[in-house]
């Protein structure tokens, strides 16, 4: 099975300044994986630690 990944990156001034999303298809043009990522760096320092926390508390 041959794969296809690409991207973009998106700039904005609302909920999600920034980001980056990831789009891969498999042969034939068919979405098998999507993802998007917030730009982390926009979070103040105590906000990204208690993200960090939740995710890493089970």
């Amino acid at each position: 099975m041959k794969v296809v990944p690409g991207g973009f990156e998106w700039i904005g001034e609302r909920t999600a300044p920034n980001g980056v999303a990831f789009i891969q298809l498999d042969e034939s043009g068919q979405i098998t994986r999507l993802a998007t990522v917030w730009d982390g760096t926009q979070l103040c320092a105590d906000c990204l630690a208690a993200l960090v926390l939740a995710a890493t508390t089970p």
